[in-house]
């Protein structure tokens, strides 16, 4: 039993009456509806779910099966819209979650990321009216997990911004690590909605 605000409306999307075969796509999605908040836990349904939740709209994303790259489609953003993504896997995981292409997908629609893989914890608190974001690293007897960048380049950005820099610039230099993305060309940093640093001027 959950005891619920009676002001907390939760609607039960998925799945349908008649199971689809793919234990996938017989993920339970709920939309969660607080005030003028709404939050969109989608489990690991997959495109063909997504494709019947063109009225799902929320300003937060669960997205599905762990960012892989059969969930999270652009048509399914666009019909949901939402502010910020959260992506739950874990880290260094054997199946590559999340995605590069969900990331991408995320990155051109303006959605702002949160991992649990780089973040640790992630919570969510709203009063109905805005909403408020933390994450609490993971810790491995007592030292924070800190993953080393995956790839270098010659510029860098932020998870959590849209600019992209010299490695030098001193706005770069501030970006903690486990929020860094690299980049080898500057045509690749903006392709993923990335603009110059007007400090640094790549």
């Amino acid at each position: 039993t959950i005891d619920l605000d009676p002001s907390v409306k939760i609607s039960v999307l998925n799945p349908p009456g008649t199971l689809p075969a793919d234990l996938n796509n017989q993920s339970i999605v709920l939309r969660l509806t607080y005030g003028t908040i709404s939050l969109l836990l989608t489990g690991d349904a997959e495109r063909p779910v997504e494709q019947g939740l063109s009225n799902a709209q929320a300003q937060i994303l669960k997205a599905g099966h762990h960012g892989s790259s059969t969930s999270t489609t652009p048509e399914f953003l666009k019909a949901v819209n939402p502010e910020i993504a959260i992506i739950s896997c874990g880290k260094d995981n054997s199946y590559g979650h999340p995605h590069q292409e969900v990331l991408d997908r995320l990155m051109k629609a303006n959605i702002k990321i949160y991992r649990t893989d780089v973040s640790g914890d992630i919570i969510v608190k709203t009063n109905g009216q805005s909403y408020s974001v933390s994450t609490t690293p993971w810790t491995d007897q007592g030292t924070m997990i800190i993953p080393s960048p995956v790839d270098q380049g010659a510029y860098v950005g932020s998870i959590k911004s849209d600019k992209y820099h010299y490695p030098n610039c001193r706005h770069a230099e501030s970006i903690q690590p486990v929020n860094k993305i690299w980049f080898k060309t500057k045509a690749e940093a903006e392709a993923k909605g990335y603009v110059p640093c007007k400090v640094c001027k790549p």
